[in-house]
């Protein structure tokens, strides 16, 4: 007898298309490289436009659907495509009414409702999911989708829940009281237990509305603390903080997150969350011995006839509200207990857990000669460690309510304590120096890296992208051809002796097989839970308080190398020193390569901020690398309309050929001057020169004096011999993204602008707004993060602040200026033409308005960053003609001084 298995027929029409990888692998190429250089919304969107266009959606097979997308309506694309997980090439589509695995091009940027993800990371929107089940098809995780959509909503009326809950112990008892014997409360009992309500309500909304606290993204720890990194956060946190999953940031002195306030319980919320409890047990107490008095004489009169009592809905509220009451006093005095208890020791709850962690690490080490094996197989040797932030029971209490003042701690009204307070904890120095809190778990441990075996040392040859897809596509070949051969052919082969029963079979289809596939993975997935997998006596993780346990906990270490270079930055940067070190690299990669970082303080790079920073400006550089700024200045001189008679200044004038332009409207012989101000004396020189040899009108005209535009003052501008309300109009090109960088010049500069000129006199100006550059900038910063310099440093050194159209509106009113309009355009801009040298083009921009980044670094380096920075930005801007654009973002506006 023969063994007969028949193929489906519908596998070359299945089958994977290789133009489609093809396309996809080339669009993502091209999407990382446009993505990774743009920062803002905005650059994000033109980059995956820009990525995705050579991407044919026509020619891809919609699987499931027997069509192509060119024989799709858009709203069924839509439909189809809504459950992208990504938002580039390459997405993954959920299995509502088509292929689970289905991969498509990108049909642009495609949103999700997060609250609609079910446990096998099927994602779709309401209108996919509702269409679903009014067409009755079926999905593996349809319920437990309903399922999280209602958890999700029970979540958003927690905070209501509660509020009716306190409205109807509080506020129905009390029209309660008034049918029901004794009678009505006495003014005595009415004021006591209204005040406590309020007292409640007060602490309550407090304890909801007041913020949790942000770390400084300043702060560094001191020398001798211990250094705690969030992968999340990229930065710092204090002892006692953790990173809140719900809050998404790192809170100080994190208790846990409550979802009866919606809020974190930390160091500035816990005073106001313990007064809450305090004042509920205290309401509820006071209300269950009202209730308790009425149903007391409802016992005495139990024999009376009924129509002498309560009516039976009056006997039923009563009823009600003493369960409700009861049941809610006694978890609250529970949780109430477990408060006041953890304020005495001055241990949050995450503490607490960390605690009984450690001490069942203790009691399995004992029996073990005091070793424990780690889930990588090593012994590690655990020694008791003391909490060390029990440090009295009066300063316990001190410490966790903010405040030694006893009065304090129960009025509703008392102060927030502030976050500074919560960056550093007195400790009772139980415990010998280095041991930190919490103690290190050894199921946490990372497995050691080991040694690559004899047979994986050969060298492999290393294949191209273009080898590796023509021997993908040579496989793929073969496969279709095999399939499309055995579509409708039967194979046949002899039946062996062990399956002389066999009967005929059918082979799986694809769909079949990737289901089967991926409820195994789901299965095993789900039979291994990532993160900390011990759980305290009352079966709580510490996912369970609100931490994020993929970043938290065991935080101390971390396997990214760029995470460890940047802490010794911060640590370097933190000592106020300025230092060349040479240290041999611990790089894995390159374990005898030697590696020379440059530290560079904070205090030493403000000194190349804008006040003491050397002139770098050089009106012959600026006119090779920069000279289309001014000529692409036509828009905003329409704006600023010159008449033949206005007093203009021209903020940040540069070397004169914008001034010089508007000085040719004005008319001396009417009053009409123009003055121009520049902090770079080399600059004011360069329009000096060129205001001499225009025309004697011009010349005439047009003033050039050398001043620090970032004050405006009076005493700031007297040696200039401006006068207040002298000026018609203010101008200003390509200079407040300079001028605006020191956050001083933020506060004061347009308030003071606004006191030279005239009532109704205009300020127009045009400056690089938010996103501007994105690309060039962003690559500047990490050539100095990679070269070893502090993130501060690098902050420091950037000599941009790029506002957005918000900002600039919300800081010219505040001014006192009317804002008649702020806008913003995307102008990819040409750059100046190669030339063969370094003043030009691409490089030349980036050393000319990057110097204040090159001084950053040391000298012998500054090279090295311009080719970079170049290098890593060639790609994004130069073109298929070899002119090389930048994508700049300008920002204009038109604001007047308002009539006295």
């Amino acid at each position: 007898m023969e063994h007969v298995f028949r193929p489906r027929a519908n596998h070359a029409a299945n089958a994977p298309c290789c133009d489609e990888v093809v396309a996809k692998r080339r669009a993502q190429e091209e999407l990382d490289a446009a993505a990774a250089a743009a920062t803002g919304e905005q650059d994000k969107a033109r980059a995956l436009t820009a990525a995705a266009a050579p991407v044919g959606i026509g020619a891809v097979a919609w699987e499931g659907c027997g069509k192509d997308a060119s024989q799709v309506d858009a709203r069924e694309q839509a439909t189809m495509a809504v459950g992208t997980t990504r938002e580039f090439v390459g997405s993954t589509v959920p299995s509502c009414g088509v292929n689970q695995k289905t991969r498509i091009p990108s049909l642009g940027r495609v949103s999700w409702r997060p609250s609609l993800q079910c446990m096998c990371h099927c994602r779709t929107s309401e209108l996919a999911f509702s269409k679903m089940l009014s067409r009755r098809r079926k999905c593996r995780c349809s319920w437990r989708k309903v399922v999280v959509i209602v958890m999700v909503r029970l979540e958003q009326l927690y905070v209501p829940g509660v509020l009716l809950l306190i409205s109807f112990l509080s506020f129905s008892s009390q029209l309660l009281f008034v049918y029901v014997e004794p009678g009505p409360l006495t003014t005595r009992q009415y004021i006591v237990f209204n005040s406590l309500i309020a007292c409640l309500l007060i602490c309550y909304a407090r304890a909801c509305l007041t913020d949790p606290g942000k770390i400084p993204t300043q702060w560094i720890p001191a020398a001798h603390d211990q250094k705690r990194w969030c992968r999340k956060c990229e930065a710092y946190k204090p002892p006692r903080a953790h990173h809140c999953k719900e809050c998404a940031r790192c809170i100080t002195r994190m208790d846990h997150h409550c979802p009866w306030t919606v809020n974190c319980v930390s160091h500035r919320t816990f005073p106001h969350f313990i007064r809450f409890l305090f004042y509920c047990v205290i309401a509820l107490s006071y209300c269950e011995s009202l209730v308790w008095t009425r149903l007391a004489v409802l016992w005495e009169k139990r024999h009376w006839p009924a129509y002498h009592g309560p009516t039976h809905f009056e006997l039923i509220h009563l009823f009600l509200l003493f369960i409700v009451n009861s049941l809610t006093l006694f978890a609250l005095v529970l949780l109430l207990g477990r408060t006041v208890w953890g304020l005495g020791a001055n241990m949050t709850t995450i503490e607490g857990w960390e605690v009984e962690r450690h001490q069942s690490l203790l009691r399995r080490a004992r029996a073990k000669g005091g070793f424990v094996t780690g889930v990588s197989g090593l012994q590690v040797r655990l020694e008791r460690v003391e909490f060390p932030y029990d440090i009295g029971i009066w300063k316990n209490i001190a410490c966790g309510m903010g405040s030694g003042n006893p009065f304090s701690w129960f009025w509703p009204f008392a102060a927030t304590p502030t976050i500074v307070k919560g960056l550093a904890h007195e400790t009772n120095d139980f415990n010998d120096e280095g041991v930190s809190w919490p103690p290190p778990d050894p199921d946490r441990v990372p497995m050691p890296k080991r040694e690559p075996m004899e047979y994986q040392k050969e060298n492999v040859p290393d294949f191209s992208a273009r080898d590796e897809l023509a021997a993908f596509k040579a496989r793929q070949a073969q496969d279709i051809r095999r399939w499309e051969s055995s579509a409708n052919t039967t194979i046949r082969r002899r039946r062996t002796s062990f399956d002389s029963n066999a009967r005929v079979v059918e082979l799986p289809s694809d769909d079949e097989a990737e289901s089967e596939h991926e409820n195994t993975s789901t299965k095993a997935a789900s039979a291994f839970t990532p993160g900390v997998l011990w759980r305290n006596a009352e079966g709580e993780q510490l996912k369970d308080f609100g931490v994020d346990e993929t970043v938290d906990y065991y935080d101390t270490k971390d396997d990214d190398a760029a995470v460890c270079i940047i802490a010794v930055r911060h640590r370097h940067s933190a000592s106020g020193e300025c230092l060349t070190h040479t240290s041999r690299s611990a790089d894995p990669f390159f374990p005898n390569s030697e590696r020379t970082i440059y530290y560079c303080s904070l205090t030493s790079r403000m000194a190349t901020s804008t006040t003491a920073a050397p002139d770098n400006w050089s009106s012959e550089a600026y006119s090779a690398a920069a000279s289309f700024v001014p000529a692409l200045a036509t828009k905003v001189q329409q704006y600023l309309a010159p008449q033949p008679t206005d007093r203009i200044l021209d903020i940040g004038c540069g070397d004169g050929p914008l001034t010089l332009a508007l000085a040719a409207h004005l008319d001396p012989a009417r009053g009409g001057a123009i003055l121009g101000l520049d902090a770079s004396p080399t600059m004011i020189a360069a329009a000096q020169r060129a205001a001499s040899t225009a025309p004697a009108a011009h010349h005439s005209v047009a003033t050039f004096h050398v001043h620090d535009c970032r004050s405006l003052a009076p005493a700031a501008v007297a040696h200039v011999g401006l006068a207040p309300a002298s000026f018609d109009a203010l101008f200003s090109n390509a200079a407040l993204h300079w001028i605006l960088r020191d956050a001083g010049a933020r506060e004061g500069l347009f308030r003071e602008a606004l006191q030279l000129v005239r009532p109704g006199g205009r300020f127009v100006f045009e400056m690089g707004g938010a996103g501007n550059v994105a690309e060039t900038h962003a690559a500047l910063r990490m050539a100095l993060a990679y070269r070893g310099v502090a993130w501060e440093a690098v902050d420091a050194a950037d000599p941009w602040y790029f506002a957005s159209e918000r900002w600039m509106r919300g800081a010219l009113e505040a001014a006192g200026w009317r804002v008649e309009l702020v806008e913003s355009e995307y102008r990819p801009t040409k750059l100046t033409d190669k030339n063969g040298g370094g003043g030009s083009g691409l490089e030349g921009w980036v050393r000319l308005m990057g110097a204040q980044f090159l001084q950053a670094v040391a000298e012998g380096e500054r090279e090295g960053v311009v080719r970079d920075v170049c290098e890593a930005v060639k790609r994004c801007v130069e073109r298929e003609d070899g002119t090389e654009w930048l994508g700049y973002v300008r920002l204009r506006g038109i604001a007047r001084r308002p009539e006295a």
